[in-house]
């Protein structure tokens, strides 16, 4: 996938190309392996028994590491320190479009999408 592609909303290609308008509210989603789920407490409630974790073979020490490199990469292109959202493991951020392709050209990084919430 080239890096463009990474930025899955087209106006948000559009502006990043363009490199116009002020900044804007983006998601941006790291590459990490899916969590796993799984039960943990047979005979509990439904709800209280199911819990989400690092992937199979994936150490959580390594999660936090590229979590941490993202975030490390991220701070000085958006100015602040990004929002973690760690049930989606994306960021929230406010970028210019400048920074767009940027960002998008960062291997830690899957996907770009706009955040139609704010940032």
């Amino acid at each position: 996938m080239s890096p463009i592609e990474k930025i899955k909303d087209a106006d948000l290609r559009r502006m990043a190309s363009e490199g116009t308008s002020g900044p804007i509210g983006v998601l941006i989603e790291l590459d990490l392996p899916a969590p796993r789920v799984g039960r943990v407490e047979p005979g509990a409630s439904f709800a209280s028994s199911w819990a989400v974790g690092a992937a199979d073979g994936d150490d959580e020490g390594e999660r936090l590491r590229r979590v941490t490199q993202a975030r490390d990469f991220l701070a000085p292109l958006v100015g602040s320190d990004p929002r973690w959202l760690q049930a989606s493991g994306a960021f929230s951020a406010r970028v210019s479009p400048s920074h767009l392709a940027a960002i998008a050209e960062c291997p830690l990084i899957r996907a770009i999408w706009a955040n139609r919430g704010g940032a």
